[in-house]
């Protein structure tokens, strides 16, 4: 090699490294909470039909709500599947700003206090060992159900477990009733269990989004129509498919007349009605959360009340598929 190009080689390898050096990382996959819950399954359902590629969206399972609200206050997602109280408890923590994409479901007895036979009433209930996720949803609809019945979470003994571990304690009979939600209720119906109180009771109370941080949705506006367009296109699949149902039932454990029924107690909400519930200038679920945040701080589920617009407030450059 000749002197003169054994001088250029030094420099050419730079100026590589440099073109190397300089080439955008690709964007991480954005993750997204999600827990066993009927209506949840329909973003696997689009991620199984390719409308979600998995090089862009990670459906990211955790054992339980409380996890989910834990992941999403510590940036490990960008989205997270919620319930409104819970929707209320991120927001009011301080560290996440909250907005909510879409309205995914309305429970109508999806969530319920279910009990031994030997228990017929929430009266029942008193000085019983009473298995609830703490940080959840189930806390807020026990609440309910004992106040219905004149008595207050001092009046039973509180089993603080997570949903996955329901069936099992409730088959041991080492808790006496259980508030869960689908498909454990349906389980634990099976294995005996006797319904004392169920969000058929509380119309509206108890609906779920999903919601994502509002840095992230600023960063990435796509990536919410993408999600939006593709829970439209899911709905669609699963109420026109025998075979989509079949698919969605195979992962929540049960047989397609089994999600059927599960699905008269968990709504699934369209698109069209999402934007009903979020439409501005005066969004419908602004005063359904309201009432829930007041019910929430005097029943001591909820330390301070936290301004409820900015989860309505969408970034005004954007234009999106979810909000129309």
């Amino acid at each position: 090699m000749s002197n003169g190009v054994a001088a250029l080689v030094p420099a050419v390898l730079l100026a590589v490294s440099l073109v190397m050096g300089c080439r955008a990382e690709p964007e991480p996959p954005m993750r997204i909470g999600t827990t066993f819950w009927p209506s949840n399954e329909l973003l696997f359902l689009a991620q199984e039909n390719g409308w979600l590629n998995p090089s862009e969206f990670r459906l990211v399972e955790f054992v339980d709500d409380g996890e989910v609200m834990r992941a999403i206050r510590n940036n490990a997602v960008a989205a997270a599947w919620l319930s409104m109280d819970e929707v209320l408890a991120v927001a009011q923590s301080g560290v996440v700003d909250p907005v909510i994409l879409f309205v995914s479901d309305e429970s109508h007895g999806g969530d319920a206090v279910v009990a031994h036979p030997d228990l017929t009433t929430p009266a029942d209930l008193k000085d019983r060992r009473v298995a609830v996720q703490i940080d959840s949803v189930s806390a807020y609809l026990l609440d309910r159900a004992l106040r219905q019945a004149g008595l207050s979470v001092a009046d039973v003994r509180l089993v603080n477990l997570p949903p996955y571990r329901h069936l099992a304690a409730f088959r041991r009979r080492e808790v006496d009733a259980v508030v869960t939600s689908e498909p454990v209720r349906s389980q634990i119906i099976e294995a005996g269990g006797v319904e004392l109180f169920s969000t058929v009771s509380t119309p509206f109370d108890i609906l779920r989004a999903l919601v994502m941080r509002r840095d992230y949705l600023e960063s990435h506006p796509q990536q919410a129509d993408t999600l939006c367009a593709a829970w439209q296109r899911a709905i669609v699949e699963m109420r026109s498919s025998e075979k989509a149902r079949s698919w969605i039932a195979g992962r929540v454990g049960t047989s397609v007349e089994g999600l059927d029924r599960m699905l008269e107690r968990v709504r699934v909400l369209s698109l069209a009605e999402s934007r009903e519930w979020l439409g501005v200038p005066k969004p419908k679920l602004l005063a359904t959360l309201a009432r829930l945040q007041t019910e929430l701080l005097n029943a001591g589920l909820l330390p301070t009340a936290t301004p409820l617009e900015p989860m309505f407030r969408w970034p005004s450059a954007l234009e999106s598929v979810c909000r129309g």
